[in-house]
């Protein structure tokens, strides 16, 4: 965020792509800036559990590999 250079008590973001917003308030461009800070960090969790989950999500999860073992193991002994 930075003063607006003709107007001293409005601001202006300049975003990380490069655009720079309208002028607002400081709490107008406090609060915009905390809400993308925010949405960043959850685009960035849910970025990482599909990566978590880039695999059978189902036969990849611990307890489906219990089942399974539990299964093989039973095949073996003829059950």
């Amino acid at each position: 965020m930075k003063p607006d250079g003709h107007y001293p008590a409005m601001w202006r973001i300049h975003w990380p792509d490069g655009e720079v917003s309208d002028m607002v308030n400081l709490t107008r461009a406090n609060d915009a800036v905390r809400v993308w800070l925010e949405t960043q960090g959850r685009q960035k969790r849910r970025e990482a559990a599909l990566m978590r989950f880039a695999g059978d999500p189902v036969s990849d999860s611990p307890r489906m590999a219990k089942r399974t073992s539990r299964r093989a193991a039973a095949q073996r002994r003829g059950d």
